[in-house]
Protein backbone atom coordinates (compact mmCIF):
# COMPACT_ATOMS: atom_id res chain seq x y z
CA UNK A 1 0.00 0.00 0.00
CA UNK A 2 1.53 3.32 -0.99
CA UNK A 3 -0.74 6.89 -0.56
CA UNK A 4 -1.08 9.39 -3.87
CA UNK A 5 -1.20 12.64 -4.04
CA UNK A 6 -3.66 12.48 -6.35
CA UNK A 7 -5.59 11.28 -4.16
CA UNK A 8 -5.17 13.92 -1.58
CA UNK A 9 -7.22 16.80 -0.56
CA UNK A 10 -6.86 19.41 1.94
CA UNK A 11 -10.53 21.56 3.32
CA UNK A 12 -11.39 23.72 6.01
CA UNK A 13 -13.70 25.45 8.12
CA UNK A 14 -13.64 28.58 10.32
CA UNK A 15 -13.65 27.43 14.27
CA UNK A 16 -16.83 28.60 16.38
CA UNK A 17 -14.09 28.25 19.33
CA UNK A 18 -10.45 27.37 19.60
CA UNK A 19 -9.55 24.32 19.33
CA UNK A 20 -12.77 22.96 19.29
CA UNK A 21 -13.70 19.48 18.03
CA UNK A 22 -14.69 19.03 14.23
CA UNK A 23 -18.06 18.26 12.41
CA UNK A 24 -18.19 15.31 10.57
CA UNK A 25 -17.72 16.34 6.87
CA UNK A 26 -18.07 19.69 7.57
CA UNK A 27 -14.67 21.58 6.51
CA UNK A 28 -15.28 22.35 3.17
CA UNK A 29 -13.48 25.16 2.42
CA UNK A 30 -10.94 25.33 -0.50
CA UNK A 31 -7.52 27.29 0.19
CA UNK A 32 -6.75 28.07 -3.43
CA UNK A 33 -5.09 25.51 -6.08
CA UNK A 34 -2.41 23.40 -3.57
CA UNK A 35 0.83 24.01 -5.19
CA UNK A 36 4.45 22.70 -4.49
CA UNK A 37 4.68 20.24 -0.98
CA UNK A 38 2.40 21.10 1.32
CA UNK A 39 3.62 20.71 5.34
CA UNK A 40 0.88 20.08 7.15
CA UNK A 41 1.26 21.41 11.01
CA UNK A 42 2.06 17.03 12.30
CA UNK A 43 3.02 16.98 15.62
CA UNK A 44 6.87 16.92 16.50
CA UNK A 45 7.71 15.90 19.73
CA UNK A 46 10.54 17.76 22.44
CA UNK A 47 12.56 15.93 24.30
CA UNK A 48 15.48 16.74 27.14
CA UNK A 49 18.49 15.14 27.45
CA UNK A 50 20.07 13.88 30.55
CA UNK A 51 23.81 13.22 31.35
CA UNK A 52 25.04 12.61 34.70
CA UNK A 53 28.22 14.33 35.59
CA UNK A 54 31.22 11.56 36.13
CA UNK A 55 29.48 9.02 34.40
CA UNK A 56 32.44 8.57 31.42
CA UNK A 57 30.15 8.28 29.09
CA UNK A 58 29.05 10.42 25.81
CA UNK A 59 25.70 8.65 25.96
CA UNK A 60 22.75 10.22 27.89
CA UNK A 61 21.90 8.65 30.82
CA UNK A 62 18.19 9.24 29.57
CA UNK A 63 15.71 11.35 27.88
CA UNK A 64 12.15 12.34 28.56
CA UNK A 65 9.62 14.11 26.38
CA UNK A 66 8.21 17.41 26.58
CA UNK A 67 6.00 19.50 24.57
CA UNK A 68 4.44 18.73 21.57
CA UNK A 69 4.58 21.70 18.60
CA UNK A 70 2.40 21.58 15.87
CA UNK A 71 3.72 23.83 13.02
CA UNK A 72 3.24 24.05 9.31
CA UNK A 73 2.85 25.63 5.78
CA UNK A 74 0.31 26.03 3.29
CA UNK A 75 1.20 27.39 -0.27
CA UNK A 76 -1.17 27.92 -2.98
CA UNK A 77 -2.56 29.51 -5.70
CA UNK A 78 -4.85 32.56 -4.72
CA UNK A 79 -8.56 31.91 -6.98
CA UNK A 80 -10.38 34.26 -4.39
CA UNK A 81 -9.76 35.84 -0.90
CA UNK A 82 -11.35 33.79 1.67
CA UNK A 83 -8.38 32.11 3.03
CA UNK A 84 -6.42 35.97 3.54
CA UNK A 85 -8.66 36.94 6.21
CA UNK A 86 -7.46 33.85 8.67
CA UNK A 87 -3.95 35.88 8.28
CA UNK A 88 -5.23 39.65 9.05
CA UNK A 89 -8.19 39.04 11.24
CA UNK A 90 -11.34 39.84 9.95
CA UNK A 91 -13.89 41.11 6.79
CA UNK A 92 -16.55 43.78 6.80
CA UNK A 93 -19.01 43.13 3.46
CA UNK A 94 -20.60 45.82 1.80
CA UNK A 95 -22.98 44.81 -1.37
CA UNK A 96 -20.31 42.70 -3.26
CA UNK A 97 -17.07 43.98 -1.80
CA UNK A 98 -14.97 42.45 0.86
CA UNK A 99 -12.88 44.03 2.99
CA UNK A 100 -9.87 42.18 4.80
CA UNK A 101 -8.74 43.67 7.64
CA UNK A 102 -6.38 43.32 10.87
CA UNK A 103 -8.63 42.30 14.04
CA UNK A 104 -7.66 42.40 17.41
CA UNK A 105 -7.73 38.08 17.36
CA UNK A 106 -6.84 35.91 14.62
CA UNK A 107 -9.88 33.80 13.59
CA UNK A 108 -8.90 30.13 13.82
CA UNK A 109 -9.85 27.26 11.67
CA UNK A 110 -9.61 23.17 11.50
CA UNK A 111 -7.99 21.70 8.46
CA UNK A 112 -9.01 18.33 7.27
CA UNK A 113 -6.53 16.51 5.48
CA UNK A 114 -6.88 12.87 3.39
CA UNK A 115 -4.89 10.91 1.59
CA UNK A 116 -5.75 7.86 -0.25
CA UNK A 117 -4.22 4.28 -1.71
CA UNK A 118 -7.26 3.85 -4.25
CA UNK A 119 -8.79 1.84 -2.02
CA UNK A 120 -9.24 3.34 1.94
CA UNK A 121 -8.63 7.15 2.91
CA UNK A 122 -6.77 8.75 5.78
CA UNK A 123 -7.65 11.12 7.62
CA UNK A 124 -6.17 13.87 9.69
CA UNK A 125 -7.80 16.72 11.82
CA UNK A 126 -6.20 20.01 12.52
CA UNK A 127 -7.45 21.89 15.42
CA UNK A 128 -6.97 25.50 16.64
CA UNK A 129 -4.85 26.74 14.07
CA UNK A 130 -4.02 29.98 13.68
CA UNK A 131 -2.15 32.10 10.86
CA UNK A 132 1.39 32.96 12.39
CA UNK A 133 3.12 34.46 8.94
CA UNK A 134 1.18 35.02 5.81
CA UNK A 135 3.24 35.93 2.28
CA UNK A 136 1.42 37.17 -0.61
CA UNK A 137 3.58 37.43 -3.66
CA UNK A 138 3.56 38.08 -7.32
CA UNK A 139 5.86 38.07 -9.74
CA UNK A 140 5.98 39.02 -13.93
CA UNK A 141 5.01 36.23 -16.51
CA UNK A 142 3.32 34.27 -12.99
CA UNK A 143 0.13 33.67 -10.90
CA UNK A 144 -0.55 35.35 -7.27
CA UNK A 145 0.59 33.14 -4.88
CA UNK A 146 -0.12 32.96 -1.02
CA UNK A 147 1.48 30.81 1.57
CA UNK A 148 0.02 30.15 5.10
CA UNK A 149 2.62 29.42 7.99
CA UNK A 150 0.02 27.90 10.75
CA UNK A 151 0.73 26.82 14.19
CA UNK A 152 -2.12 24.57 15.29
CA UNK A 153 -3.41 23.27 18.83
CA UNK A 154 -3.90 19.89 18.40
CA UNK A 155 -3.42 17.19 15.40
CA UNK A 156 -4.72 13.71 15.18
CA UNK A 157 -6.35 10.83 13.42
CA UNK A 158 -10.04 9.79 12.42
CA UNK A 159 -12.18 7.43 11.13
CA UNK A 160 -14.93 10.27 10.48
CA UNK A 161 -16.41 10.49 6.50
CA UNK A 162 -14.34 12.57 4.72
CA UNK A 163 -15.93 16.43 3.37
CA UNK A 164 -16.87 17.07 -0.26
CA UNK A 165 -14.50 20.37 -0.69
CA UNK A 166 -15.93 23.09 -2.39
CA UNK A 167 -15.10 22.93 -6.02
CA UNK A 168 -13.78 26.97 -7.43
CA UNK A 169 -13.91 28.06 -10.70
CA UNK A 170 -12.55 30.85 -10.96
CA UNK A 171 -8.98 31.21 -12.66
CA UNK A 172 -6.66 31.94 -10.49
CA UNK A 173 -5.54 35.99 -10.35
CA UNK A 174 -2.54 36.54 -12.93
CA UNK A 175 0.68 39.15 -12.89
CA UNK A 176 -0.25 40.79 -15.78
CA UNK A 177 -4.03 41.60 -15.24
CA UNK A 178 -2.61 44.31 -13.07
CA UNK A 179 -4.90 48.08 -13.35
CA UNK A 180 -2.87 50.28 -11.97
CA UNK A 181 0.82 51.20 -11.34
CA UNK A 182 2.84 51.05 -8.16
CA UNK A 183 2.11 54.32 -6.77
CA UNK A 184 4.93 55.92 -4.22
CA UNK A 185 4.48 58.94 -3.05
CA UNK A 186 1.51 59.76 -5.85
CA UNK A 187 4.57 58.49 -8.35
CA UNK A 188 3.36 55.28 -10.53
CA UNK A 189 6.37 53.22 -11.41
CA UNK A 190 5.79 50.98 -13.87
CA UNK A 191 9.09 48.85 -14.13
CA UNK A 192 7.77 46.48 -11.55
CA UNK A 193 8.88 43.21 -11.55
CA UNK A 194 7.65 41.48 -8.43
CA UNK A 195 6.40 42.01 -5.21
CA UNK A 196 5.89 40.37 -1.89
CA UNK A 197 3.21 41.16 1.19
CA UNK A 198 4.34 39.16 4.31
CA UNK A 199 1.93 39.72 7.53
CA UNK A 200 4.09 38.80 10.78
CA UNK A 201 1.67 38.03 13.77
CA UNK A 202 4.33 36.71 16.09
CA UNK A 203 2.07 34.15 17.21
CA UNK A 204 3.14 32.12 20.95
CA UNK A 205 1.94 29.23 21.82
CA UNK A 206 1.40 28.92 25.56
CA UNK A 207 1.75 25.91 27.81
CA UNK A 208 0.48 26.30 31.37
CA UNK A 209 0.69 23.86 34.48
CA UNK A 210 -2.71 21.18 33.27
CA UNK A 211 -4.28 18.47 35.49
CA UNK A 212 -4.13 16.96 31.39
CA UNK A 213 -2.42 17.14 28.48
CA UNK A 214 -0.09 20.04 29.83
CA UNK A 215 2.13 18.88 27.07
CA UNK A 216 -0.06 20.65 24.38
CA UNK A 217 -0.82 24.16 23.67
CA UNK A 218 -3.17 25.72 25.54
CA UNK A 219 -3.77 28.07 24.06
CA UNK A 220 -1.79 30.64 20.89
CA UNK A 221 -1.63 34.30 21.16
CA UNK A 222 -0.96 37.36 19.10
CA UNK A 223 1.76 39.24 19.38
CA UNK A 224 2.22 42.60 17.74
CA UNK A 225 1.49 42.49 14.13
CA UNK A 226 3.78 43.67 11.27
CA UNK A 227 3.13 44.02 7.58
CA UNK A 228 5.85 44.75 5.23
CA UNK A 229 6.02 45.16 1.17
CA UNK A 230 9.21 44.27 -0.83
CA UNK A 231 9.69 44.90 -4.23
CA UNK A 232 12.20 44.91 -7.76
CA UNK A 233 11.79 48.19 -9.49
CA UNK A 234 13.89 49.55 -12.57
CA UNK A 235 14.16 52.91 -11.63
CA UNK A 236 15.00 55.36 -14.73
CA UNK A 237 15.82 57.63 -12.34
CA UNK A 238 17.32 58.67 -8.43
CA UNK A 239 13.69 59.58 -7.25
CA UNK A 240 13.15 56.57 -5.31
CA UNK A 241 17.00 57.67 -3.36
CA UNK A 242 15.70 60.90 -1.63
CA UNK A 243 12.85 58.85 -0.05
CA UNK A 244 15.13 56.56 1.93
CA UNK A 245 14.49 57.30 5.75
CA UNK A 246 12.56 60.62 5.29
CA UNK A 247 9.98 61.13 6.96
CA UNK A 248 7.36 61.55 4.44
CA UNK A 249 4.57 58.46 4.27
CA UNK A 250 3.34 57.44 1.39
CA UNK A 251 0.26 54.79 0.00
CA UNK A 252 0.53 52.02 -1.53
CA UNK A 253 -1.78 50.55 -3.85
CA UNK A 254 -1.83 47.39 -6.51
CA UNK A 255 -4.87 46.38 -7.92
CA UNK A 256 -5.83 43.45 -10.04
CA UNK A 257 -8.89 43.14 -12.22
CA UNK A 258 -9.69 39.44 -13.46
CA UNK A 259 -13.06 40.63 -15.16
CA UNK A 260 -15.66 43.15 -14.62
CA UNK A 261 -16.83 43.20 -10.78
CA UNK A 262 -13.99 40.49 -9.71
CA UNK A 263 -10.92 42.25 -8.31
CA UNK A 264 -8.32 42.11 -5.60
CA UNK A 265 -6.75 44.81 -4.46
CA UNK A 266 -3.66 45.25 -1.81
CA UNK A 267 -3.29 48.82 0.02
CA UNK A 268 -2.45 50.19 2.78
CA UNK A 269 -5.14 51.44 5.37
CA UNK A 270 -5.60 54.95 7.17
CA UNK A 271 -2.15 54.39 8.60
CA UNK A 272 0.77 55.01 5.47
CA UNK A 273 4.07 53.39 4.57
CA UNK A 274 7.47 54.31 5.09
CA UNK A 275 10.51 53.17 2.92
CA UNK A 276 13.35 51.28 5.06
CA UNK A 277 15.47 50.59 2.42
CA UNK A 278 16.10 51.30 -1.83
CA UNK A 279 19.64 50.31 -2.77
CA UNK A 280 21.42 50.86 -5.67
CA UNK A 281 23.69 48.77 -6.75
CA UNK A 282 26.36 48.89 -9.68
CA UNK A 283 24.76 45.56 -11.87
CA UNK A 284 26.92 43.60 -13.70
CA UNK A 285 25.46 43.98 -16.83
CA UNK A 286 22.13 44.97 -17.80
CA UNK A 287 19.85 47.04 -16.41
CA UNK A 288 20.05 48.58 -12.67
CA UNK A 289 17.06 46.76 -10.12
CA UNK A 290 16.70 48.68 -6.96
CA UNK A 291 14.80 46.38 -4.55
CA UNK A 292 12.94 48.46 -2.14
CA UNK A 293 11.54 47.65 1.17
CA UNK A 294 8.76 49.40 2.60
CA UNK A 295 6.95 48.98 6.08
CA UNK A 296 2.93 49.23 5.95
CA UNK A 297 1.64 50.09 9.24
CA UNK A 298 -1.50 49.09 7.95
CA UNK A 299 -2.75 47.19 5.42
CA UNK A 300 -6.42 45.95 3.36
CA UNK A 301 -7.12 43.47 0.78
CA UNK A 302 -10.25 44.65 -0.84
CA UNK A 303 -12.11 41.75 -2.93
CA UNK A 304 -14.81 42.40 -5.34
CA UNK A 305 -16.28 38.76 -6.20
CA UNK A 306 -19.73 37.08 -6.16
CA UNK A 307 -19.03 35.13 -2.82
CA UNK A 308 -21.61 35.42 -0.52
CA UNK A 309 -19.74 35.10 2.76
CA UNK A 310 -15.97 35.17 3.60
CA UNK A 311 -14.76 33.91 7.06
CA UNK A 312 -15.12 36.48 10.28
CA UNK A 313 -17.15 38.76 8.39
CA UNK A 314 -19.53 41.26 9.56
CA UNK A 315 -21.80 43.59 7.45
CA UNK A 316 -20.31 47.31 7.05
CA UNK A 317 -22.47 50.55 6.73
Amino acid sequence: MVLYASLAQLGWKEESDWNETPVESAQTGKFGILREKVSLPDPKRMYDYYRTIGSLSRIPDMCDRNEVEFVGSIPFTLQNGKALVFGLGKSIKTTSTHTIQTDSVLPSFVMEAVLGDGTSDYMRYFTGCKVNRMTIEGTDKGIIKAVLDVIAGKGYKSTDDKSVVETVTTKPYQYHQTSTNLYLWDSPFARLKNWTITIDNHLHPEYYWQDTNADYPYEILEDEQTIELKASIIPTDLDIFDHIGVETEFDVDLVITRDTGDTIEFKNGAAQCILTEAPHPIPEKGVLQTDITVLMKSLEIVVVDSISTYPNESAGS
